[in-house]
């Protein structure tokens, strides 16, 4: 993980929602460049519209979201595209279409703002495959594969423009325990060897212990971060009773006591 602070993505005075519903409010955070941060929360909270702001599916009600220096809301035409090009997204089903072969998604990003001919964008693709233990795999079709395959087979695809930031959502939802640590050590891998920085929403605590570096906590009902820093220290140490409870894992209210044994 980067120490020296380098920000990556800042987020300044950031307030997001639909209509005129805010989800969340005056968010000030910073993503570091190398490091893996996790955006975590209870059910409803909106870790995922966060996201979807972030990667300028929407635009925000009020604030800033920047890529080290270039401001997503302002930019226009080609430099938005310059800016979306730094970033892949691995949405929370996969997202794989249907009708493609593996390879052939992995190749989408390729075809869509590349002009290389068919045989280097194959190789492109099937090096990505490799990345995540995908590549014989590459002539199936995404029915074919299990859910974990096909998570492995949409960050393959994320990464297809050689991407600095790798944004993930929900990557072990519908996984089983022993899939979910194996994709979560693929992540782990990934960033330490090609210095990638991954973005992931998630509410999974075993895969926020074992990959995060930093984390934030949002909290629906006031619309804001109510905790920043390592999962173990928010665990431990947080001020905010809540989010204490959160990563203990504690019941909501406490358990009704039972009588002894006779």
């Amino acid at each position: 993980m980067n120490e020296t602070g380098e920000a990556v993505i800042t987020v300044k005075a950031l307030t997001v929602g639909y209509g005129e519903k805010v989800i969340l409010q005056n968010l000030d955070f910073e993503v570091r460049r190398g490091e893996v941060f996790v955006i975590l929360g209870g059910s409803g909270c909106g870790k995922s519209t966060l996201l979807k702001h972030m990667i300028g599916l929407y635009p925000p009600m009020a604030g800033e979201i920047w890529f080290g220096p270039d401001s997503l809301g302002a930019a226009q035409g080609d430099d938005r595209i310059r800016i979306l090009r730094k970033f892949g997204v691995m949405y929370q089903s996969g997202a794989l279409f249907g009708s493609l072969t593996v390879m052939e998604n992995v190749m989408l990003p390729l075809d869509e703002f590349t002009e290389l001919p068919a045989q280097a964008k194959e190789l492109i693709a099937l090096a990505k495959l490799k990345l995540v233990a995908m590549e014989t795999a590459a002539s199936q079709m995404p029915a074919d594969l299990s859910g974990g395959m096909q998570k492995r087979a949409a960050i393959a695809r994320a990464m297809a423009l050689d991407p600095g930031i790798l944004f993930l959502d929900e990557p072990s939802a519908g996984l089983d325990p022993i899939t979910s640590a194996g994709l979560d050590a693929l992540i782990k891998d990934l960033a330490r060897t090609l210095g990638c920085t991954f973005v992931i929403v998630t509410h999974e605590l075993p895969s926020i212990f074992a990959v995060a570096d930093r984390v934030i906590m949002l909290d629906g009902k006031s619309k804001g971060i109510i905790g920043t820093g390592r999962p173990d220290e928010l665990r431990d140490h947080s001020p905010n009773p809540w989010v204490r409870q959160f990563f203990n894992r504690q019941a909501e209210f406490p358990r009704r006591q039972l009588p002894p044994d006779d």
